[in-house]
């Protein structure tokens, strides 16, 4: 299921379009964003979803580095963790 939400993060926000929009469409779906040292992570941002539940916690991760504003490098990760 991961690759299939990598695929649609991947076709939704394309190379090269605006972080800023792609960062408003996040915010409105809930995701909270941080910003990585680029020393440690291949990825400057984050911007994370999760759903507690029982028995599965789900996570929705995007990756993505930016260059003048506009995404350079992008990825899309989903977990699900069950008991």
């Amino acid at each position: 299921m991961s690759g299939a939400f990598n695929a649609r993060v991947q076709s939704r926000f394309l190379i090269g379009s605006s972080q800023a929009d792609m960062l408003s469409e996040l915010g409105r779906e809930k995701f909270t964003t941080a910003t990585y040292d680029k020393s440690v992570s291949r990825y400057q941002f984050s911007a994370v979803r999760d759903l507690q539940g029982l028995p599965c916690r789900r996570d929705w991760k995007i990756l993505w580095n930016s260059d003048a504003g506009k995404i350079a490098e992008i990825e899309g990760l989903y977990i699900e963790t069950c008991l």
